[in-house]
């Protein structure tokens, strides 16, 4: 099934959503989405103007992965590596989510933002217990 959704013509970023499913955490919270399905505004994309809640984990994956993409210039593999991190944690489940990108873009800036910031704020919060650092806020 995961295959099936990752060759569809409007996920950009099929090699790197398959080397995250190569990690059971992914194919686990995949595997705990039911198949419900949600309908959406614009038929650009979903020409059916409908999605299932497990195509839409992956379509956040692939946005978020796009997103990290626009703002870091590295090789594929550092990129990789760094997608890895940031969703290997509890964040995973933030993609998990009946609301669709397009229809809610600034949500999901936010919501990769924080993703993306969530590891760096966790080290900014242990390390001032020992020094004196200030958080910066990255909303």
């Amino acid at each position: 099934m995961i295959n099936k959704i990752i060759n569809k013509s409007y996920i950009n970023n099929a090699s790197d959503i398959l080397e995250l499913f190569q990690d059971v955490i992914f194919i686990n919270v995949f595997n705990s989405i039911n198949d419900e399905i949600i309908y959406i505004n614009s038929s650009l994309i979903h020409r059916d103007n409908k999605i299932s809640l497990k195509e839409l984990f992956i379509f956040n994956i692939d946005m978020y992965i796009t997103y990290i993409k626009n703002f870091i210039n590295i090789d594929s593999l550092q990129l990789r590596y760094i997608i890895m991190l940031t969703l290997h944690n509890k964040n995973i489940k933030l993609l998990v989510s009946n609301k669709y990108y397009y229809d809610y873009i600034d949500y999901y800036n936010n919501l990769f933002t924080r993703i993306f910031m969530y590891n760096y704020k966790k080290n900014i919060k242990l390390l001032s217990k020992f020094i004196n650092i200030e958080e910066k806020n990255f909303n």
